[in-house]
């Protein structure tokens, strides 16, 4: 079943990323991400915009090692050595893409920013690194250490949530337009659902040794 999951998203990702890229080479996507950001105007406040910044710093240093840090330990304590080098290293190879992409499609940041960010916009590197950290750390935490389904079923719940609060966080601090985070969000599901079935299939592996 972690197997068929992790296809299905792939070929989420895959759909959203290509619809993205298309849809920006013909220069339909500011028209979409300007209304979007116009909807959003209305709503900034003083305390959602520290709510929005908290969201977003979570997921860089040194906030995020209290998520990996614990994950971490409790796999190498587990023996689960390569998933843990999975979950150390492919961030990091998620923050190397993202930085290629943004290079080849050169996209600016919006103008009305709240606050500077460096580097392009497209696709977005928060939104990639919620998906691949958020959603890994969901995957771990359901599939290794919990066994009621219900507890399965909130864990990755609560990975969902963080994902789509971090793209919208980006959206509505204006550091990147919404098809930015469209884009990263499926770069990201990609990056994760090959993530897990690696792991799956290390797991097969093992066990039939």
């Amino acid at each position: 079943p972690w197997s068929a999951m992790a296809l299905i998203i792939a070929g989420m990702g895959i759909r959203i990323f290509s619809e993205m890229v298309d849809e920006f080479y013909e220069q339909e996507l500011s028209p979409v991400d300007l209304h979007i950001q116009a909807i959003l105007q209305p709503y900034h406040t003083p305390a959602l915009d520290t709510a929005a910044r908290v969201i977003s710093d979570f997921l860089v240093l040194p906030w995020i090692l209290l998520l990996v840090a614990p994950m971490l330990l409790a796999l190498l304590a587990n023996r689960r050595h390569v998933a843990a080098l999975v979950f150390v290293l492919l961030p990091a190879f998620t923050g190397l893409l993202v930085e290629l992409l943004k290079l080849l499609f050169g996209r600016e940041r919006p103008a009305t920013a709240l606050f500077v960010e460096i580097g392009n916009s497209f696709p977005s590197g928060h939104a990639t690194g919620s998906m691949v950290v958020y959603g890994l750390f969901g995957y771990l935490t359901a599939r290794f250490f919990i066994h009621a389904r219900w507890a399965r079923i909130v864990a990755l719940m609560l990975a969902g949530i963080m994902i789509l609060l971090t793209g919208l966080a980006r959206v509505y601090l204006h550091v990147h337009y919404p098809s930015d985070v469209a884009a990263g969000w499926g770069a990201g599901a990609v990056i994760l659902a090959g993530a897990v079935l690696f792991l799956e299939a290390w797991e097969r592996r093992t066990k039939s040794v």
